[in-house]
Protein backbone atom coordinates (compact mmCIF):
# COMPACT_ATOMS: atom_id res chain seq x y z
CA UNK A 1 0.00 0.00 0.00
CA UNK A 2 0.97 3.67 -0.24
CA UNK A 3 1.30 3.88 3.54
CA UNK A 4 3.69 0.92 3.59
CA UNK A 5 5.74 2.44 0.76
CA UNK A 6 6.11 5.75 2.64
CA UNK A 7 7.07 3.95 5.86
CA UNK A 8 9.65 1.85 3.99
CA UNK A 9 11.11 4.96 2.33
CA UNK A 10 11.41 6.73 5.69
CA UNK A 11 13.08 3.69 7.25
CA UNK A 12 15.60 3.46 4.39
CA UNK A 13 16.40 7.17 4.71
CA UNK A 14 17.15 6.79 8.42
CA UNK A 15 19.35 3.74 7.71
CA UNK A 16 21.42 5.76 5.24
CA UNK A 17 22.14 8.33 7.94
CA UNK A 18 23.11 5.66 10.47
CA UNK A 19 24.61 2.66 8.57
CA UNK A 20 25.45 0.68 11.74
CA UNK A 21 21.78 0.57 12.79
CA UNK A 22 22.38 0.92 16.55
CA UNK A 23 21.06 4.47 16.84
CA UNK A 24 17.78 5.12 18.68
CA UNK A 25 16.30 6.89 15.65
CA UNK A 26 16.91 3.76 13.53
CA UNK A 27 15.20 1.51 16.08
CA UNK A 28 12.19 3.83 16.31
CA UNK A 29 11.89 4.00 12.50
CA UNK A 30 12.14 0.20 12.29
CA UNK A 31 9.42 -0.21 14.93
CA UNK A 32 7.11 2.23 13.15
CA UNK A 33 7.69 0.50 9.81
CA UNK A 34 6.81 -2.93 11.25
CA UNK A 35 3.67 -1.50 12.86
CA UNK A 36 2.52 -0.06 9.55
CA UNK A 37 3.14 -3.39 7.76
CA UNK A 38 1.29 -5.39 10.42
CA UNK A 39 -1.64 -2.97 10.35
CA UNK A 40 -1.81 -3.16 6.54
CA UNK A 41 -1.71 -6.97 6.59
CA UNK A 42 -4.41 -7.14 9.24
CA UNK A 43 -6.61 -4.74 7.28
CA UNK A 44 -6.07 -6.68 4.03
CA UNK A 45 -7.00 -10.06 5.48
CA UNK A 46 -9.93 -8.58 7.40
CA UNK A 47 -11.37 -7.02 4.25
CA UNK A 48 -10.78 -10.25 2.33
CA UNK A 49 -12.56 -12.37 4.94
CA UNK A 50 -15.41 -9.88 5.30
CA UNK A 51 -15.96 -10.07 1.54
CA UNK A 52 -16.77 -13.80 1.72
CA UNK A 53 -20.44 -13.93 0.85
CA UNK A 54 -20.86 -17.43 -0.61
CA UNK A 55 -19.78 -20.95 0.28
CA UNK A 56 -17.18 -21.22 -2.50
CA UNK A 57 -15.17 -18.37 -0.97
CA UNK A 58 -15.23 -20.03 2.45
CA UNK A 59 -14.14 -23.35 0.91
CA UNK A 60 -11.06 -21.55 -0.42
CA UNK A 61 -10.37 -20.37 3.12
CA UNK A 62 -10.67 -23.94 4.39
CA UNK A 63 -7.96 -24.99 1.93
CA UNK A 64 -5.60 -22.52 3.60
CA UNK A 65 -5.43 -24.99 6.48
CA UNK A 66 -4.24 -27.79 4.20
CA UNK A 67 -1.68 -25.76 2.27
CA UNK A 68 1.73 -27.47 2.65
CA UNK A 69 3.61 -24.28 1.80
CA UNK A 70 6.95 -24.44 0.05
CA UNK A 71 7.45 -28.21 -0.06
CA UNK A 72 10.96 -29.50 -0.69
CA UNK A 73 11.29 -33.29 -0.46
CA UNK A 74 14.24 -34.55 1.59
CA UNK A 75 17.05 -36.71 0.17
CA UNK A 76 15.97 -40.23 -0.74
CA UNK A 77 17.64 -43.27 0.79
CA UNK A 78 17.45 -46.62 -1.01
CA UNK A 79 19.29 -49.35 0.89
CA UNK A 80 22.50 -47.59 1.98
CA UNK A 81 22.70 -45.06 -0.86
CA UNK A 82 21.45 -41.47 -0.48
CA UNK A 83 20.23 -39.54 -3.54
CA UNK A 84 19.98 -35.75 -3.39
CA UNK A 85 19.42 -34.33 -6.88
CA UNK A 86 16.00 -34.44 -8.53
CA UNK A 87 17.19 -36.61 -11.42
CA UNK A 88 18.93 -39.10 -9.14
CA UNK A 89 15.86 -39.36 -6.90
CA UNK A 90 13.56 -39.87 -9.89
CA UNK A 91 15.74 -42.67 -11.28
CA UNK A 92 16.05 -44.26 -7.83
CA UNK A 93 12.27 -44.21 -7.33
CA UNK A 94 11.77 -45.72 -10.78
CA UNK A 95 14.15 -48.58 -10.00
CA UNK A 96 12.68 -49.13 -6.52
CA UNK A 97 9.02 -49.11 -7.57
CA UNK A 98 8.78 -50.01 -11.26
CA UNK A 99 11.84 -52.21 -11.76
CA UNK A 100 11.73 -54.37 -8.65
CA UNK A 101 11.30 -57.45 -10.83
CA UNK A 102 12.38 -58.31 -14.35
CA UNK A 103 11.47 -60.95 -16.91
CA UNK A 104 13.80 -63.38 -15.12
CA UNK A 105 11.43 -63.33 -12.12
CA UNK A 106 8.43 -64.48 -14.15
CA UNK A 107 6.59 -67.49 -12.76
CA UNK A 108 6.11 -70.59 -14.84
CA UNK A 109 3.22 -70.40 -17.29
CA UNK A 110 0.34 -72.32 -15.63
CA UNK A 111 -1.99 -72.11 -18.61
CA UNK A 112 -2.98 -75.24 -20.49
CA UNK A 113 -3.32 -75.14 -24.25
CA UNK A 114 -6.94 -75.41 -25.33
CA UNK A 115 -7.96 -76.56 -28.77
CA UNK A 116 -9.80 -74.90 -30.38
CA UNK A 117 -8.64 -71.58 -28.98
CA UNK A 118 -11.25 -69.80 -26.85
CA UNK A 119 -11.64 -66.04 -26.67
CA UNK A 120 -13.64 -63.65 -24.53
CA UNK A 121 -16.98 -63.04 -26.31
CA UNK A 122 -16.65 -59.28 -26.81
CA UNK A 123 -19.16 -57.78 -29.25
CA UNK A 124 -17.36 -56.29 -32.23
CA UNK A 125 -20.00 -53.64 -32.84
CA UNK A 126 -20.03 -50.57 -30.60
CA UNK A 127 -22.63 -47.87 -30.75
CA UNK A 128 -21.64 -44.23 -30.81
CA UNK A 129 -23.31 -43.74 -27.43
CA UNK A 130 -21.16 -46.46 -25.86
CA UNK A 131 -17.95 -44.96 -27.21
CA UNK A 132 -18.99 -41.50 -26.05
CA UNK A 133 -19.96 -42.73 -22.57
CA UNK A 134 -16.65 -44.58 -22.12
CA UNK A 135 -14.51 -41.69 -23.36
CA UNK A 136 -16.19 -38.48 -22.21
CA UNK A 137 -18.28 -39.32 -19.15
CA UNK A 138 -15.40 -39.08 -16.70
CA UNK A 139 -13.51 -36.43 -14.82
CA UNK A 140 -11.25 -34.01 -16.66
CA UNK A 141 -8.11 -35.67 -15.29
CA UNK A 142 -4.50 -34.99 -16.20
CA UNK A 143 -3.68 -36.00 -19.79
CA UNK A 144 -1.07 -38.49 -20.87
CA UNK A 145 1.96 -38.03 -23.10
CA UNK A 146 -0.23 -36.78 -25.97
CA UNK A 147 -1.50 -33.81 -23.85
CA UNK A 148 -5.10 -34.45 -25.03
CA UNK A 149 -7.58 -33.78 -22.23
CA UNK A 150 -11.16 -34.98 -21.85
CA UNK A 151 -12.30 -31.38 -22.26
CA UNK A 152 -10.59 -31.23 -25.66
CA UNK A 153 -12.13 -34.56 -26.72
CA UNK A 154 -15.56 -33.26 -25.70
CA UNK A 155 -15.12 -30.13 -27.81
CA UNK A 156 -14.28 -32.07 -31.00
CA UNK A 157 -16.38 -35.19 -30.39
CA UNK A 158 -18.87 -34.25 -33.11
CA UNK A 159 -15.98 -34.58 -35.57
CA UNK A 160 -13.96 -37.52 -34.20
CA UNK A 161 -16.75 -39.56 -32.59
CA UNK A 162 -17.30 -41.87 -35.57
CA UNK A 163 -13.56 -42.41 -36.04
CA UNK A 164 -13.07 -43.24 -32.34
CA UNK A 165 -15.93 -45.74 -32.50
CA UNK A 166 -14.37 -47.45 -35.52
CA UNK A 167 -10.99 -47.52 -33.74
CA UNK A 168 -12.51 -49.21 -30.69
CA UNK A 169 -14.32 -51.75 -32.88
CA UNK A 170 -11.10 -52.60 -34.70
CA UNK A 171 -9.15 -53.05 -31.45
CA UNK A 172 -11.79 -55.41 -30.05
CA UNK A 173 -12.01 -57.35 -33.32
CA UNK A 174 -8.29 -58.17 -33.51
CA UNK A 175 -7.65 -58.14 -29.74
CA UNK A 176 -5.00 -55.42 -29.76
CA UNK A 177 -4.38 -52.46 -27.45
CA UNK A 178 -2.56 -49.72 -29.42
CA UNK A 179 0.98 -48.98 -28.33
CA UNK A 180 0.42 -45.18 -27.95
CA UNK A 181 -2.30 -45.95 -25.41
CA UNK A 182 0.20 -47.96 -23.35
CA UNK A 183 2.79 -45.17 -23.10
CA UNK A 184 2.46 -43.32 -19.80
CA UNK A 185 4.05 -40.43 -17.97
CA UNK A 186 4.72 -41.58 -14.40
CA UNK A 187 4.36 -38.90 -11.71
CA UNK A 188 5.65 -39.68 -8.23
CA UNK A 189 3.34 -38.27 -5.51
CA UNK A 190 3.88 -38.46 -1.77
CA UNK A 191 1.34 -40.64 0.03
CA UNK A 192 -0.98 -38.78 2.43
CA UNK A 193 -0.15 -38.63 6.10
CA UNK A 194 3.00 -38.03 8.03
CA UNK A 195 5.42 -40.46 6.45
CA UNK A 196 9.17 -40.80 6.22
CA UNK A 197 9.76 -39.30 2.77
CA UNK A 198 13.30 -40.66 2.69
CA UNK A 199 11.77 -44.13 2.21
CA UNK A 200 10.72 -45.10 -1.36
CA UNK A 201 7.60 -46.78 0.10
CA UNK A 202 6.30 -43.33 1.08
CA UNK A 203 5.84 -42.38 -2.59
CA UNK A 204 3.14 -43.52 -5.02
CA UNK A 205 3.75 -43.71 -8.79
CA UNK A 206 0.76 -42.44 -10.79
CA UNK A 207 0.61 -43.25 -14.50
CA UNK A 208 -0.83 -40.51 -16.72
CA UNK A 209 -2.27 -42.43 -19.68
CA UNK A 210 -3.94 -41.23 -22.83
CA UNK A 211 -7.53 -40.15 -22.14
CA UNK A 212 -8.56 -41.71 -25.44
CA UNK A 213 -6.94 -45.01 -24.46
CA UNK A 214 -8.78 -44.96 -21.14
CA UNK A 215 -12.02 -44.87 -23.09
CA UNK A 216 -11.11 -48.16 -24.79
CA UNK A 217 -10.26 -49.68 -21.40
CA UNK A 218 -13.50 -48.46 -19.85
CA UNK A 219 -15.38 -50.29 -22.45
CA UNK A 220 -15.58 -53.56 -20.43
CA UNK A 221 9.81 -30.63 -13.60
CA UNK A 222 12.39 -33.39 -14.15
CA UNK A 223 11.82 -35.97 -16.82
CA UNK A 224 13.75 -39.24 -16.92
CA UNK A 225 14.42 -41.26 -20.09
CA UNK A 226 11.76 -43.67 -21.32
CA UNK A 227 11.75 -47.04 -19.58
CA UNK A 228 9.57 -50.14 -20.19
CA UNK A 229 7.30 -51.34 -17.39
CA UNK A 230 9.03 -54.36 -15.84
CA UNK A 231 6.43 -55.35 -13.24
CA UNK A 232 3.11 -54.35 -11.75
CA UNK A 233 0.18 -52.44 -13.21
CA UNK A 234 0.01 -48.72 -14.06
CA UNK A 235 -1.82 -46.78 -11.35
CA UNK A 236 -4.26 -44.53 -13.15
CA UNK A 237 -5.44 -47.03 -15.73
CA UNK A 238 -9.16 -47.99 -15.45
CA UNK A 239 -8.37 -51.65 -16.14
CA UNK A 240 -5.65 -51.94 -13.47
CA UNK A 241 -8.00 -52.52 -10.47
CA UNK A 242 -9.81 -55.29 -12.37
CA UNK A 243 -6.59 -57.06 -13.33
CA UNK A 244 -5.22 -56.68 -9.81
CA UNK A 245 -8.35 -58.20 -8.23
CA UNK A 246 -8.33 -61.09 -10.69
CA UNK A 247 -4.69 -61.83 -9.90
CA UNK A 248 -4.99 -61.63 -6.09
CA UNK A 249 -8.38 -63.38 -5.81
CA UNK A 250 -6.82 -66.76 -4.83
CA UNK A 251 -5.60 -65.18 -1.57
CA UNK A 252 -9.15 -65.23 -0.26
CA UNK A 253 -9.65 -68.91 -1.16
CA UNK A 254 -6.79 -70.21 0.98
CA UNK A 255 -7.46 -71.93 4.30
CA UNK A 256 -10.19 -70.33 6.43
CA UNK A 257 -11.80 -68.31 3.60
CA UNK A 258 -14.50 -67.01 5.98
CA UNK A 259 -11.79 -65.20 7.94
CA UNK A 260 -10.05 -63.60 4.94
CA UNK A 261 -11.26 -60.31 3.53
CA UNK A 262 -9.70 -57.28 1.94
CA UNK A 263 -10.19 -53.99 0.20
CA UNK A 264 -7.98 -53.10 -2.79
CA UNK A 265 -4.43 -53.99 -1.71
CA UNK A 266 -5.24 -54.23 2.03
CA UNK A 267 -5.73 -57.80 3.25
CA UNK A 268 -6.96 -58.89 6.69
CA UNK A 269 -7.04 -62.31 8.36
CA UNK A 270 -9.44 -62.93 11.26
CA UNK A 271 -8.76 -65.96 13.46
CA UNK A 272 -11.15 -67.05 16.21
CA UNK A 273 -10.23 -69.35 19.09
CA UNK A 274 -10.66 -70.06 22.79
CA UNK A 275 -7.22 -68.71 23.77
CA UNK A 276 -4.86 -66.09 22.38
CA UNK A 277 -2.18 -68.74 21.97
CA UNK A 278 -4.49 -70.73 19.72
CA UNK A 279 -5.43 -67.73 17.59
CA UNK A 280 -1.78 -66.59 17.38
CA UNK A 281 -0.69 -70.01 16.11
CA UNK A 282 -3.52 -70.08 13.58
CA UNK A 283 -2.67 -66.57 12.39
CA UNK A 284 1.01 -67.47 11.97
CA UNK A 285 0.09 -70.47 9.84
CA UNK A 286 -2.29 -68.36 7.74
CA UNK A 287 0.36 -65.70 7.14
CA UNK A 288 2.93 -68.35 6.25
CA UNK A 289 0.51 -69.91 3.76
CA UNK A 290 -0.15 -66.51 2.17
CA UNK A 291 3.57 -65.74 1.93
CA UNK A 292 4.17 -69.10 0.22
CA UNK A 293 1.42 -68.33 -2.28
CA UNK A 294 2.95 -64.92 -2.93
CA UNK A 295 6.41 -66.39 -3.53
CA UNK A 296 4.96 -68.84 -6.06
CA UNK A 297 3.00 -66.12 -7.87
CA UNK A 298 5.42 -63.19 -7.83
CA UNK A 299 3.62 -61.22 -5.08
CA UNK A 300 5.48 -59.85 -2.06
CA UNK A 301 4.01 -58.76 1.28
CA UNK A 302 5.85 -56.03 3.18
CA UNK A 303 6.42 -57.14 6.81
CA UNK A 304 6.79 -53.49 7.87
CA UNK A 305 3.13 -52.88 7.03
CA UNK A 306 1.86 -55.98 8.85
CA UNK A 307 -0.11 -55.17 12.00
CA UNK A 308 -1.39 -57.56 14.66
CA UNK A 309 -4.10 -57.11 17.28
CA UNK A 310 -5.82 -59.46 19.74
CA UNK A 311 -9.51 -58.73 20.37
CA UNK A 312 -10.84 -59.84 23.74
CA UNK A 313 -13.48 -58.64 26.19
CA UNK A 314 -11.27 -59.56 29.16
CA UNK A 315 -7.79 -58.36 30.02
CA UNK A 316 -5.14 -60.61 28.50
CA UNK A 317 -2.40 -62.03 30.71
CA UNK A 318 -0.09 -62.81 27.79
CA UNK A 319 0.02 -61.27 24.32
CA UNK A 320 1.85 -63.62 21.93
CA UNK A 321 3.43 -62.35 18.73
CA UNK A 322 2.79 -63.45 15.15
CA UNK A 323 5.41 -64.74 12.73
CA UNK A 324 5.66 -63.09 9.30
CA UNK A 325 8.49 -64.85 7.55
CA UNK A 326 11.67 -64.05 9.48
CA UNK A 327 10.01 -61.21 11.37
CA UNK A 328 8.15 -61.36 14.67
CA UNK A 329 5.23 -58.93 14.79
CA UNK A 330 4.06 -57.92 18.25
CA UNK A 331 0.44 -56.82 18.78
CA UNK A 332 -0.41 -53.14 18.59
CA UNK A 333 -2.44 -51.15 21.11
CA UNK A 334 -4.47 -49.53 18.31
CA UNK A 335 -4.79 -50.39 14.64
CA UNK A 336 -6.24 -48.53 11.70
CA UNK A 337 -8.30 -50.40 9.12
CA UNK A 338 -9.88 -48.40 6.27
CA UNK A 339 -9.93 -45.22 8.34
CA UNK A 340 -11.44 -46.87 11.45
CA UNK A 341 -9.23 -46.98 14.54
CA UNK A 342 -9.66 -50.23 16.47
CA UNK A 343 -8.49 -51.22 19.95
CA UNK A 344 -8.44 -54.61 21.65
CA UNK A 345 -11.75 -53.99 23.46
CA UNK A 346 -13.49 -52.38 20.46
CA UNK A 347 -14.36 -49.38 22.60
CA UNK A 348 -13.69 -46.98 19.67
CA UNK A 349 -12.27 -44.42 22.08
CA UNK A 350 -9.19 -43.78 19.91
CA UNK A 351 -11.42 -43.50 16.85
CA UNK A 352 -13.48 -40.75 18.48
CA UNK A 353 -10.32 -38.89 19.52
CA UNK A 354 -8.71 -39.04 16.08
CA UNK A 355 -11.67 -37.98 13.96
CA UNK A 356 -12.85 -35.39 16.49
CA UNK A 357 -9.39 -33.81 16.42
CA UNK A 358 -9.49 -33.65 12.61
CA UNK A 359 -12.88 -31.95 12.59
CA UNK A 360 -11.88 -29.56 15.37
CA UNK A 361 -8.84 -28.41 13.38
CA UNK A 362 -11.14 -27.18 10.61
CA UNK A 363 -13.59 -25.74 13.14
CA UNK A 364 -10.89 -23.74 14.93
CA UNK A 365 -9.66 -22.47 11.56
CA UNK A 366 -13.15 -21.27 10.59
CA UNK A 367 -13.79 -19.86 14.04
CA UNK A 368 -10.61 -17.80 13.74
CA UNK A 369 -12.12 -16.09 10.70
CA UNK A 370 -15.22 -14.88 12.55
CA UNK A 371 -16.16 -12.98 15.69
CA UNK A 372 -19.01 -10.78 16.86
CA UNK A 373 -17.77 -7.82 14.77
CA UNK A 374 -15.94 -9.09 11.69
CA UNK A 375 -16.12 -12.17 9.47
CA UNK A 376 -18.03 -13.68 6.55
CA UNK A 377 -21.75 -14.33 6.47
CA UNK A 378 -23.01 -17.05 8.85
CA UNK A 379 -24.70 -18.83 5.93
CA UNK A 380 -21.33 -19.25 4.17
CA UNK A 381 -19.69 -20.64 7.32
CA UNK A 382 -22.69 -22.93 7.82
CA UNK A 383 -22.19 -24.42 4.34
CA UNK A 384 -18.50 -24.98 5.10
CA UNK A 385 -19.33 -26.68 8.42
CA UNK A 386 -21.80 -29.01 6.73
CA UNK A 387 -19.38 -29.88 3.93
CA UNK A 388 -16.02 -29.98 5.74
CA UNK A 389 -16.72 -30.70 9.43
CA UNK A 390 -19.79 -32.91 9.75
CA UNK A 391 -18.64 -35.59 7.24
CA UNK A 392 -15.29 -35.86 9.03
CA UNK A 393 -16.85 -35.94 12.48
CA UNK A 394 -19.43 -38.60 11.56
CA UNK A 395 -17.14 -40.74 9.39
CA UNK A 396 -17.59 -44.44 10.12
CA UNK A 397 -20.47 -44.03 12.56
CA UNK A 398 -22.15 -46.99 10.84
CA UNK A 399 -19.39 -49.16 12.33
CA UNK A 400 -19.30 -48.10 15.96
CA UNK A 401 -22.68 -46.52 16.77
CA UNK A 402 -25.04 -49.27 18.08
CA UNK A 403 -28.00 -47.04 18.87
CA UNK A 404 -29.38 -46.04 22.24
CA UNK A 405 -29.59 -49.70 23.32
CA UNK A 406 -27.90 -52.97 22.46
CA UNK A 407 -28.72 -56.64 23.19
CA UNK A 408 -27.32 -58.33 26.26
CA UNK A 409 -24.60 -60.91 25.74
CA UNK A 410 -26.20 -63.42 28.09
CA UNK A 411 -29.80 -62.67 27.03
CA UNK A 412 -29.88 -61.46 23.40
CA UNK A 413 -33.66 -61.03 23.53
CA UNK A 414 -33.30 -58.23 26.11
CA UNK A 415 -31.69 -54.83 25.56
CA UNK A 416 -29.46 -52.70 27.75
CA UNK A 417 -28.05 -49.15 27.44
CA UNK A 418 -25.23 -48.78 24.96
CA UNK A 419 -22.85 -47.12 27.47
CA UNK A 420 -21.25 -44.83 24.89
CA UNK A 421 -21.94 -41.51 26.60
CA UNK A 422 -18.20 -40.76 26.84
CA UNK A 423 -17.92 -40.95 23.04
CA UNK A 424 -21.01 -38.80 22.52
CA UNK A 425 -19.70 -36.14 24.89
CA UNK A 426 -16.41 -35.93 23.00
CA UNK A 427 -18.16 -35.61 19.65
CA UNK A 428 -20.74 -33.18 21.03
CA UNK A 429 -17.92 -30.84 22.08
CA UNK A 430 -16.87 -30.54 18.43
CA UNK A 431 -20.50 -29.90 17.43
CA UNK A 432 -20.78 -27.01 19.91
CA UNK A 433 -17.54 -25.48 18.65
CA UNK A 434 -18.75 -25.68 15.06
CA UNK A 435 -21.99 -23.89 16.00
CA UNK A 436 -20.02 -21.11 17.68
CA UNK A 437 -17.98 -20.77 14.49
CA UNK A 438 -21.19 -20.17 12.52
CA UNK A 439 -22.93 -17.71 14.84
CA UNK A 440 -21.46 -14.41 16.12
CA UNK A 441 -22.59 -15.05 19.71
CA UNK A 442 -21.12 -14.68 23.19
CA UNK A 443 -19.80 -17.58 25.26
CA UNK A 444 -22.81 -17.43 27.58
CA UNK A 445 -25.35 -18.09 24.81
CA UNK A 446 -27.47 -21.18 25.67
CA UNK A 447 -26.79 -24.34 23.67
CA UNK A 448 -30.44 -24.75 22.68
CA UNK A 449 -30.38 -21.36 20.95
CA UNK A 450 -27.18 -22.33 19.12
CA UNK A 451 -28.86 -25.47 17.74
CA UNK A 452 -31.90 -23.51 16.62
CA UNK A 453 -30.07 -20.62 14.95
CA UNK A 454 -27.29 -22.68 13.32
CA UNK A 455 -29.71 -25.38 12.13
CA UNK A 456 -27.39 -28.13 13.34
CA UNK A 457 -29.09 -31.00 15.15
CA UNK A 458 -27.86 -32.38 18.49
CA UNK A 459 -25.42 -35.25 18.29
CA UNK A 460 -27.93 -37.96 19.23
CA UNK A 461 -30.28 -36.87 16.44
CA UNK A 462 -27.41 -36.65 13.94
CA UNK A 463 -26.34 -40.20 14.74
CA UNK A 464 -29.92 -41.46 14.61
CA UNK A 465 -30.46 -39.86 11.20
CA UNK A 466 -27.16 -41.30 10.01
CA UNK A 467 -28.25 -44.76 11.17
CA UNK A 468 -31.59 -44.53 9.34
CA UNK A 469 -29.81 -43.37 6.20
CA UNK A 470 -27.50 -46.38 6.43
CA UNK A 471 -30.53 -48.64 6.84
CA UNK A 472 -32.01 -47.21 3.64
CA UNK A 473 -28.71 -47.84 1.85
CA UNK A 474 -28.76 -51.45 3.04
CA UNK A 475 -32.23 -51.86 1.53
CA UNK A 476 -30.92 -50.67 -1.84
CA UNK A 477 -28.18 -53.33 -2.12
CA UNK A 478 -28.59 -56.22 -4.53
CA UNK A 479 -28.81 -59.82 -3.36
CA UNK A 480 -25.19 -60.65 -4.25
CA UNK A 481 -23.71 -57.90 -2.07
CA UNK A 482 -21.67 -59.22 0.91
CA UNK A 483 -23.62 -57.08 3.38
CA UNK A 484 -26.92 -58.38 2.02
CA UNK A 485 -25.77 -61.94 2.71
CA UNK A 486 -24.73 -61.07 6.26
CA UNK A 487 -28.17 -59.63 6.99
CA UNK A 488 -29.98 -62.85 6.16
CA UNK A 489 -31.73 -64.43 9.17
CA UNK A 490 -30.06 -67.56 10.57
CA UNK A 491 -31.27 -70.90 9.30
CA UNK A 492 -33.66 -72.67 11.60
CA UNK A 493 -32.37 -76.10 12.67
CA UNK A 494 -34.16 -79.33 11.89
CA UNK A 495 -34.87 -81.24 15.08
CA UNK A 496 -35.39 -84.98 15.19
CA UNK A 497 -38.10 -86.10 17.56
CA UNK A 498 -36.32 -89.35 18.48
CA UNK A 499 -33.07 -87.60 19.57
CA UNK A 500 -32.74 -85.32 22.54
CA UNK A 501 -32.25 -81.72 21.53
CA UNK A 502 -29.02 -81.24 23.49
CA UNK A 503 -27.32 -83.98 21.46
CA UNK A 504 -28.21 -82.47 18.11
CA UNK A 505 -26.12 -80.04 16.06
CA UNK A 506 -26.02 -76.53 17.56
CA UNK A 507 -27.93 -73.79 15.79
CA UNK A 508 -26.34 -70.88 14.03
CA UNK A 509 -25.90 -67.83 16.23
CA UNK A 510 -29.10 -65.82 16.24
CA UNK A 511 -27.49 -62.84 17.98
CA UNK A 512 -28.85 -59.61 16.53
CA UNK A 513 -25.68 -57.99 15.32
CA UNK A 514 -25.27 -54.26 14.85
CA UNK A 515 -25.77 -54.70 11.11
CA UNK A 516 -28.98 -56.71 11.52
CA UNK A 517 -30.40 -54.24 14.03
CA UNK A 518 -29.70 -51.34 11.66
CA UNK A 519 -31.36 -53.22 8.82
CA UNK A 520 -34.46 -53.79 10.97
CA UNK A 521 -35.03 -50.05 11.47
CA UNK A 522 -36.97 -49.87 8.20
CA UNK A 523 -39.59 -52.25 6.86
CA UNK A 524 -38.38 -54.99 4.50
CA UNK A 525 -38.71 -54.40 0.78
CA UNK A 526 -37.71 -56.22 -2.43
CA UNK A 527 -34.06 -55.78 -3.30
CA UNK A 528 -33.24 -54.14 -6.64
CA UNK A 529 -31.75 -56.10 -9.50
CA UNK A 530 -28.62 -54.82 -11.20
CA UNK A 531 -29.18 -54.17 -14.89
CA UNK A 532 -26.52 -53.50 -17.45
CA UNK A 533 -26.50 -50.01 -18.90
CA UNK A 534 -28.44 -49.90 -22.15
CA UNK A 535 -27.19 -48.18 -25.27
CA UNK A 536 -29.29 -47.87 -28.38
CA UNK A 537 -27.87 -49.51 -31.47
CA UNK A 538 -29.08 -46.81 -33.81
CA UNK A 539 -28.40 -43.09 -33.70
CA UNK A 540 -31.38 -41.19 -32.30
CA UNK A 541 -32.69 -38.16 -34.16
CA UNK A 542 -32.06 -34.99 -32.12
CA UNK A 543 -35.19 -33.33 -30.77
CA UNK A 544 -33.99 -29.86 -31.71
CA UNK A 545 -32.24 -29.30 -35.03
CA UNK A 546 -32.14 -25.49 -34.99
CA UNK A 547 -30.93 -22.85 -32.52
CA UNK A 548 -33.21 -21.98 -29.65
CA UNK A 549 -34.16 -18.55 -31.03
CA UNK A 550 -35.12 -19.90 -34.46
CA UNK A 551 -37.16 -22.71 -32.89
CA UNK A 552 -39.06 -20.18 -30.75
CA UNK A 553 -39.86 -17.98 -33.75
CA UNK A 554 -41.02 -20.98 -35.79
CA UNK A 555 -43.25 -22.09 -32.93
CA UNK A 556 -44.87 -18.68 -32.60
Amino acid sequence: TEECALAAAGYRAIRRLYPLGFNQEVQIAKRDFHRVVRRAKRLYWRNLINSFSDSSSVFKAVRWLRSPGAFQPPPLQVDDVVYETQLDKANALRRATLERRTAEDDIQDPWIEVSPRKTIPFPHEISLEEAQDATLHTGNTSPGADNITVKLLTAVWHIIGTHVRRLFEGCLAIGYHPKPFRAAEVVIIAKPGRRDLTNPRAWRPISLLSCLGKGLERYQDTITPLSPLQCGLPQGSPVSPILFLLYTEPIYRLSNPQGRFGYADDTAILCVGDTVEETAATASRSVEEMVRWGAANGVSFDPKKTEVMHFSRSKLKSIPAIRHGDFEKHPETVMRWLGIWLDSNLSFRVYAEKWTAKSQAVTHHLRGLTNTIHGPLPSAIQSAIRACVKPVLLYGTEVWYPGATRPRWDQPSKDRPSSIQHLLQRINKAIVQSMRAILPVWKTTPIAILHRESRILPIDQLLKARRYRFSARLKSLDKAHPLAKRMLPPKQPTYHQLIKRKYQAPTESSFRTRLRRTNELLAPCPRPALLQKYFGKGQDTPLQTAPKGESAEAFL
